[in-house]
């Protein structure tokens, strides 16, 4: 599961990076290590990632959050609160009927063409950098209803289900 992870976790953060990409750069590690081969498809590495447990994957955000936190030192405030930016987008999902069904398409699209579309808003800290808690929704929430949600109690999962990604 740590190497299904580290590998997301580098996919995330190489823009435009395949899965078929991930698993080469796995193949090359394993070369240099001595290790066993591993097979050349990439759909082990798709439904390794698609059972990452959620929890997890928040955890690492909370964590990277409090290690900017500290690493960038005393924080900017504004009449003594910390001051924090929102950041609102949309990305276009995986073509499966359960996101079709949780974020629909455009509505201009003709039936079962087009992919489903997600809406994010995103919080961030000022003074890091670091994402402090992101909130989705369908293509019909606008982006000041979904930053309306965000609290301190809130979870990072605004809607019911966790969107599949491409």
């Amino acid at each position: 599961m740590r190497l299904t992870f580290e590998c997301f976790l580098w996919q995330m953060l190489q823009p435009n990076t395949s899965c078929r990409e991930v698993v080469r750069q796995v193949q090359a590690l394993c070369r240099l290590n001595g290790w066993g081969p591993i097979a050349e498809g990439d759909s082990a590495y798709v439904q390794a990632r698609l059972r990452l447990p959620w929890e997890r994957l928040e955890g690492a955000l909370t964590a990277t959050a409090e290690a900017a936190r500290v690493r960038a030192g005393p924080s900017v405030t504004l009449q003594g609160r910390p001051v924090k930016v929102v950041d609102g987008s949309a990305s276009q999902l995986a073509d499966t009927r359960k996101n079709q069904r949780r974020y629909p398409s455009p509505p201009r699209k003709k039936k079962d063409c087009g992919f489903p579309v997600l809406k994010l808003t995103v919080l961030f800290c000022l003074n890091s950098g670091a994402i402090l808690n992101v909130i989705w929704g369908s293509l019909h929430n606008h982006d000041l209803r979904l930053f309306a949600t965000v609290g301190p109690a809130q979870s990072r999962r605004h809607s019911p289900g966790r969107p599949r990604l491409r």
